[in-house]
């Protein structure tokens, strides 16, 4: 019931990133594959083009792990940056249709408009659009990525909402990153937005 067009894109001497984005703009959402174990340097390039150069949601799939009918177990990870208030507005459609949404904070990553009460804001506006929510926050401790998957699992969430690249990608690179190690390791499928 979900209208969508599929492209196979089979081209050489062709920026097919570029392509990628360009085609990515036509929609709302890109459904690809994530860019983790067993996936080749092209299939990063391709993920990260329509990430960061389409200006639309992706949703990444992890390869070899069966997809659900829907996602009715959400978790949303918030730090009150940018980047997070993209991929919730990005993903408001799913969150609406969710039988169960987590706003999951760390609460030393949080901007300051949040530091208070940490996700306060953000589940009041999901509350405004008929999304009811519960919340979490933790305490900071390294790596990021893991305490978003490990509750990912533990809420047995079937979607990981996330803003992605908020530090620059040769940052990233060189030192790591919650985005680039979700990528990798992610066993759901992702929203991501920038």
């Amino acid at each position: 019931g979900v209208a969508c067009a599929h492209h196979t894109i089979s081209a050489s001497g062709v920026d097919l990133p570029e392509m990628v984005a360009r085609i990515a703009r036509r929609f709302d959402v890109a459904v690809m594959a994530l860019p983790g174990q067993g996936a080749s340097n092209d299939d990063g390039a391709l993920f990260e083009a329509a990430l960061l150069h389409s200006g639309r949601a992706v949703i990444g799939a992890p390869r070899g792990v069966a997809a659900s009918e829907s996602f009715e177990r959400v978790l949303v990870a918030w730090d009150g940056h940018r980047e997070a208030a993209r991929a919730v507005g990005d993903a408001l459609p799913l969150l609406k249709a969710a039988k169960f949404v987590e706003i999951f904070s760390v609460s030393s990553r949080l901007a300051p408009a949040d530091a208070e009460i940490p996700g306060c804001h953000i589940a009041g506006h999901l509350a405004r659009h008929g999304v009811a929510c519960e919340f979490r926050a933790v305490e900071d401790r390294e790596p990021i990525s893991e305490l978003l998957l490990d509750r990912a699992e533990e809420a047995r969430a079937n979607l990981l909402v996330m803003g992605a690249y908020r530090h620059a990608r040769w940052r990233q690179a060189l030192i790591g990153g919650a985005t680039r190690t979700v990528l990798h390791d992610a066993r759901i499928p992702l929203l991501m937005s920038r």
